[in-house]
């Protein structure tokens, strides 16, 4: 599936993103045993399949039928295969994760607003399960993280509709690359030997709660199919946040960050496309697609 941007009739950016690659939700835990005592394992496949059919009912959903749960000593997965509104729940010994493949940004946005508000839920009654392991602990969060993940490709500048590499597009953001004696040099428009070139960008941001969340911007410039794409992936994170000049730490209150999912879409909307990829790409027409590129 594609689409192909164009600038002159959309109000924003955002807009401009017509499919989405993929979406996670993920929750980093302190290393629990493995799933290897039965009823254990048991306790928590029960619980993932309860909390994900009480979420799909109450959003509407229903279709219980596509609800599958498989598991192993390793890994528990409750899968929901909906043509319009899959998504996929996996719990291990050291991470929680929710999960959605690519789809038009029309239908994640209906999945988004229906089915994220019961996430805080889902992840509250799987750490309450997680609690009763051997352990005998409390299991709390260490990180939280919402990921948004696109591609975009075959771009061309808006005014002359001239084919441009994506090399050319993110010298933007990084204009010296290593020479052939390994000194700085500014990066060409177009260079065979650089294989790959990525910006990353993490930057903490104080919520009015007094917690800190990171801010991360991607993007990644493969040479793979003709150096037409750009790969973007936008991050909303909760972690421990260290203060730069009193090496203070503040510990992140997941009960918080769980409950900033409209937060995080926020910021995709309004800081990653209409700020960010907007100061990058507004000047080109681009396609997106769901999955591999055509």
């Amino acid at each position: 599936m594609e689409n192909t941007s164009q600038t002159s009739s959309l109000p924003n950016f955002f807009e401009r993103l017509k499919d989405i690659h993929r979406f996670s939700l993920n929750v980093d835990l302190p290393r629990l045993p493995m799933f290897s005592d039965h009823g254990f394992r048991a306790l928590i496949t029960e619980t993932a399949y309860d909390v994900c059919l009480k979420a799909i009912q109450t959003a509407s959903f229903y279709s219980e039928e596509n609800l599958d749960v498989s598991s192993n000593d390793e890994t528990i997965t409750v899968q929901y295969k909906d043509d319009e509104y899959n998504f996929r729940l996996t719990c291990s010994p050291s991470h929680l994760k929710i999960a959605r493949d690519g789809s038009s940004m029309e239908t994640f946005k209906k999945w988004y607003e229906n089915f994220m508000p019961h996430t805080p839920n889902i992840v509250k009654d799987l750490l309450s399960s997680l609690s009763q392991s051997k352990t005998a602990r409390i299991i709390e969060p260490l990180r939280l993280q919402y990921s948004f993940g696109f591609i975009m490709y075959d771009f061309r500048d808006e005014e002359s509709d001239t084919p441009r590499k994506n090399f050319e597009i993110i010298n933007k953001l990084l204009s010296k690359t290593p020479g052939d004696d390994g000194r700085i040099i500014t990066t060409p428009s177009y260079d065979p030997a650089l294989v790959r070139m990525d910006y990353n960008v993490h930057k903490w941001v104080k919520k009015d709660n007094d917690n800190y969340r990171n801010l991360i911007f991607r993007i990644e410039a493969p040479a793979n199919n003709r150096s037409t794409s750009l790969w973007a992936s936008f991050v909303y994170k909760g972690e421990t946040y260290t203060d730069p000049d009193t090496g203070n730490r503040t510990p992140m209150r997941s009960d918080f960050v769980l409950n900033e999912f409209g937060e995080a879409f926020d910021f995709l909307q309004n800081i990653a496309a209409n700020g960010f990829l907007d100061s990058v790409l507004g000047n080109y027409i681009f396609k997106t697609t769901t999955g591999d590129i055509p």
